[in-house]
């Protein structure tokens, strides 16, 4: 948590409970296009308002050569629309062909409609390795696929079907997308997407059972593809993206916003779609057309920041793990966490979180002096938790120490794969100032042995002075390569003034050969300019880089934002180090935010209220207990209850299909 305005914020939204009302806001739903659900059925989204635009920060500078205001090529070199963003690095490209390529694991291939999770539905369908027959039932038949297909990050699919054009009588065939493998008695199945083929030879494109768009056949047979690709609509809204042909004949638009990413089946539904999507059904009636292939799918790796995924290795509830011989440190509320998954030797799998609490209730400090300290617990490669300090005692750092920040620089072993180099993490954290409510930060080394003895400099390493900002919070340290010390560290921190709202600076670190020193600075990277969502400030980034094709050092960055309500939301941005540069250039995602504090996939209650305190981040290791490529995210979410405020460390999972 940052800043006097977060506290200021976090109080209020207290009294306010406490009074039976909220300061939290569910998301606004009017805003989004209709689901498949049946009260929905035949309804139709007609146009997209032109709503408000969540751009980057000031736009190219106009000196950008052959500047074409879009990024018109993802493969050229060449950063077409002067953000300082090329090719697959820009939000604009993550989702095309270029960019967007298949999965590392990807979904079982539907070899035939007898294998699989395939099962009939209906009395007189018929299921055949490559054909699916519907009958002289006069009801729909169906062939369904149990397995959820996951199209959160794309899927392409392909299936034929036969028609016999002599004679129409209503028959038809479909493929559908539903959001639900089963059915009311003998109706239809609901859909999100269909495409119907009539005996009459016409082929429709229907969402939610209202017609988008239509051809006329010209053979017996037509093969129907659906490309399906997650997006921004004109507004700038998470949707899923659709292009479908039938044979030769393109039905609608391409990339045509078909559904609110949000409205796609998720871990919390029944059955369970993890990533979140729909599924499959070959639905028709009548003997006069039937699917005469089986279903081919590929499932991509596309960009879809929006995307969170339950974390289910046992890691909940983080909080107990800090408990330890010494619980009452942690009374007043664990927060503002920091995690690191690295592997040390062979067979090892170590992940470290740490965090700072309180005695007292950490939201009091409005309105009392309230002393933070630091703790670490350590997952041990058995999956046994322990603390990482002397005695068995979690508390690392205090008094006054606060926002802790890990980072496991890495390298290629030979023998090993993926390592940690050196026997020390990166380590960062913000101390306060004698007696005023000022912070600076400190940024050393700690060792990952027990105790990790901390190798801090004795004066900060990011004085606080207030011609730049009334106080430093929330540090992310990455180093820049293998080894910190030559390669250089970034430090991402909130720049707290007195009477604006926070914003998010980064600072260039050298070592001197005793200490880190600051260098470059950017002092507005991220401000309460990128969007409405984020008119109260931005705060508390987490950060991670990686390399792009060429070189190029990618950063992608995860920060809280607040709106003109108070509500309060984790962001992402993306962007890369330009050659010869010192600092990233990052551009916020156009569909930020992607996280809310009363988001289901936090599993809180939030009827009394709850809101997000600060969010940590670490790659996962491949070959590990976690799928890979991904991001371990942890949470801090902070909820009202009659008794009082609870605060968790929740953690989730998020694919990096395009951050190597």
């Amino acid at each position: 948590m940052s800043g006097p305005t977060t506290r200021v914020a976090l109080v209020a939204a207290l009294a306010v409970a406490a009074s039976g009302c909220s300061l939290i806001f569910a998301p606004d739903r009017d805003r989004q296009l209709r689901d498949a659900g049946p009260e929905d059925a035949g309804d139709v989204d007609s146009g997209l308002d032109a709503g408000p635009d969540s751009g980057v920060d000031g736009g190219g500078d106009g000196g950008c050569p052959g500047s074409q205001g879009i990024e018109t090529s993802c493969s050229d070199g060449v950063d077409n629309d002067c953000n300082g963003l090329t090719d697959c690095v820009d939000f604009a490209c993550r989702v095309s062909p270029a960019c967007c390529t298949g999965a590392a694991t990807p979904w079982p291939a539907m070899t035939d409609f007898n294998g699989g999770t395939w099962e009939s539905n209906g009395t007189t369908v018929m299921r055949s390795p490559g054909r699916v027959t519907f009958g002289t039932a006069p009801t729909p038949q169906a062939a369904v696929l149990r397995a959820c297909a996951p199209l959160a990050f794309g899927m392409d699919f392909t299936v034929r079907f036969d028609v016999d054009l002599a004679g129409p009588r209503g028959d038809y065939g479909a493929f559908l997308l539903s959001p639900t493998p089963d059915r009311a008695g003998t109706t239809p199945f609901l859909s999100e997407l269909a495409v119907r083929v009539l005996d009459s030879g016409e082929v429709r494109l229907e969402r939610a059972g209202a017609l988008i768009a239509s051809a006329q056949l010209d053979a017996n047979t037509v093969l129907v593809s659906v490309s399906l690709r997650p997006g921004l609509d004109a507004a700038s809204r998470p949707v899923l993206l659709a292009t479908v042909n039938a044979g030769s004949a393109m039905l609608g638009e391409v990339e045509q916003p078909f559904m609110p990413l949000s409205d796609l089946r998720g871990a919390g539904a029944t059955p369970s779609c993890e990533p979140d999507g729909l599924f499959v059904v070959i639905e028709g009636q009548g003997t006069k057309v039937s699917a005469s292939s089986a279903v081919t799918a590929e499932q991509l790796a596309c960009e879809n920041p929006n995307q969170f995924l339950p974390e289910t290795t046992a890691l909940e509830p983080l909080v107990d793990q800090f408990a330890a011989n010494t619980p009452e440190w942690r009374t007043g509320g664990l927060s503002e966490p920091a995690v690191a998954h690295y592997r040390q030797f062979v067979g090892s799998e170590l992940l470290d979180v740490w965090a700072d609490a309180s005695v007292i209730e950490r939201s009091d400090e409005l309105l009392r002096f309230v002393d933070f300290t630091i703790g670490a617990a350590q997952r041990q490669s058995t999956g046994v938790w322990a603390s990482r300090l002397q005695s068995g005692s979690p508390v690392l750092l205090g008094p006054s120490a606060r926002e802790p920040s890990i980072w496991a620089p890495t390298s290629i072993d030979p023998a090993m794969g993926t390592r940690l180099t050196g026997g020390e993490l990166l380590f960062a954290h913000a101390l306060k100032r004698d007696s005023a409510e000022i912070y600076d930060l400190f940024v050393g080394f700690v060792s990952v042995g027990a105790p990790p003895n901390p190798a801090l400099p004795t004066t900060p390493t990011i004085e606080q002075t207030p011609a730049e900002c009334t106080s430093l919070r929330d540090p992310s340290v990455v180093a820049l390569g293998s080894n910190p010390r030559n390669d250089g560290v970034l430090l991402f921190y909130t720049c707290e003034q007195a009477g604006e709202p926070d914003r998010v600076a980064v600072s260039r670190l050298s070592w001197d050969g005793s200490r880190f020193v600051r260098g470059a600075t950017n002092l507005s990277l991220l401000t309460s300019s990128i969007g409405p969502y984020a008119s109260r400030g931005v705060f508390s980034p987490e950060a991670a880089v990686f390399q792009e094709s060429g070189g190029t050092v990618g950063v992608r960055l995860w920060f809280l934002t607040r709106d003109a309500a108070g509500e309060v939301a984790v962001s992402t941005a993306l962007g890369e180090i330009p050659e010869g540069e010192a600092l990233p250039v990052l551009s916020p995602y156009p569909g930020n935010p992607t996280l809310r504090a009363d988001d289901p996939l936090l599993g809180a209650d939030c009827a009394m209220g709850c809101g997000l305190d600060a969010v940590a981040v670490t790659r996962t290791l491949p070959a590990s207990r976690w799928m890979s490529p991904s991001y371990l995210v942890v949470v801090a979410q902070s909820r009202q209850t009659v008794t009082g405020v609870e605060h968790r460390l929740v953690p989730l999972l998020q694919s990096r299909p395009n951050d190597e």
